[in-house]
């Protein structure tokens, strides 16, 4: 008896547990600290880049604003290259000679009465390469005419044109 006395003595002395305590869920208290720690990273990471994140943004804008197009300073300037292009190729085709300038020249003619006495003045070098083509037409030389025009006068009118002056048109046309 006296063993089972010092059990019931030591029973009673005991404090009493109403339930269990469970052990505390390490993993979630790990999760929980790492998740704060990466929120607190986050937010002073987020506060640091937000200068830069202005800085980029404001560099952005400036480029943008630096690649706009302005048609109206880009069309004269776009209508000089296309007269400097088709000035060079209609040069280039003067070397051929008749071939460009005799459709201007029959375009001339056409507006000359038939019983009216022209005559076709043109640089020597144009002349010489239109002459073949122009039998029983008057012609004269002049040196200080440009390779690219001609003149074709009568009593009553003067004709004058060439390929500079057409150019000239298409441009003023472009503009």
């Amino acid at each position: 008896m006296t063993a089972t006395g010092l059990a019931d003595l030591y029973s009673t002395m005991a404090p009493r547990l109403e339930e269990p305590v469970p052990p505390p869920d390490l993993d979630a208290i790990r999760d929980a600290g790492w998740q704060a720690g990466f929120a607190a990273g986050e937010a002073e990471a987020a506060e640091r880049l937000t200068p830069l994140r202005a800085g980029l943004a404001a560099a952005v804008t400036a480029i943008d604003r630096a690649m706009q197009i302005d048609p109206d300073r880009l069309r004269p300037l776009f209508a000089a290259l296309v007269e400097r292009i088709a000035a060079a190729v209609l040069m280039a085709e003067l070397t051929s000679g008749a071939r460009m300038l005799l459709p201007l020249v029959d375009a001339a003619l056409a507006q000359v009465r038939v019983d009216e006495p022209i005559t076709l003045c043109a640089h020597p070098d144009t002349l010489a390469g239109l002459i073949a083509h122009l039998p029983a037409m008057a012609t004269a030389a002049d040196a200080d005419m440009a390779t690219d025009a001609f003149r074709i006068t009568g009593p009553t009118f003067v004709i004058e044109t060439g390929v500079a002056a057409r150019l000239a048109a298409l441009a003023e046309q472009l503009a």
